[in-house]
């Protein structure tokens, strides 16, 4: 019969439990809903809850529409340009961006005036006062005129607007950071690496 004095690794797709194996009949195809984009290994990966595939697969199809597999986490993310909705019509790029079964739109931006900026969700935000947030440069949001940022962090940290690149679509946006403030003596802004452990 067909076969080797060397061992054979299986081809992408198949996967053997049989280590040094030296026939390809050794291999058996991945199962449904599994993958296996390497060969030579000894089991194939499920594709998670969020997406399907048939036997003999190399990746899984995501059960959402405009997803993209992931094949280092088995999670199906929004494509780019893409994200998710909420009922009321608000982007939700943080859930865009995290495995799951509902379809992805496309991404639909307010035109915002020139020299704006934009929040991750595609909101229009101006520069405002200094003296509108905790940790200037602020930036506001037009609808209310609030300090975007100021509901971003629990109550014992600081919020500071950063400038990021995400991506093609929305471009350069604004991200809320939290930090604790200098010298706070809140208990929950304690360096664990220079706070002593306290012992009973």
């Amino acid at each position: 019969g067909v076969g080797s004095w060397q061992p054979v690794p299986c081809d992408a797709g198949t996967f053997s439990a049989v280590e040094g194996a030296r026939q390809p009949a050794a291999c058996t195809a991945c199962p449904r809903n599994s993958f296996n984009a390497i060969t030579g290994q000894a089991q194939c990966i499920p594709c998670g809850s969020s997406a399907v595939s048939t036997s003999d697969s190399l990746s899984c199809q995501c059960k959402g529409a405009n997803r993209v597999f992931h094949a280092f986490d088995s999670a199906c993310r929004c494509r780019q340009g893409y994200t998710i909705y909420n009922s009321v019509g608000q982007a939700q790029p943080l859930q865009a961006q995290e495995d799951g079964v509902l379809d992805c739109s496309v991404v639909v931006l307010t035109r915002c005036a020139a020299g704006d900026m934009r929040a991750l969700d595609g909101t229009c935000l101006t520069s405002c006062a200094d003296t509108q947030c905790t940790n200037p440069p602020c930036y506001c949001d037009k609808s209310t005129g609030t300090d975007f940022c100021a509901t971003a962090c629990p109550s014992f940290q600081t919020a500071t607007a950063e400038l990021v690149q995400v991506d093609t679509v929305v471009g350069t946006a604004v991200v809320c950071s939290c930090a604790c403030a200098p010298g706070s003596t809140d208990p929950k802004c304690a360096d664990p690496n220079q706070t002593p452990i306290a012992t009973s």
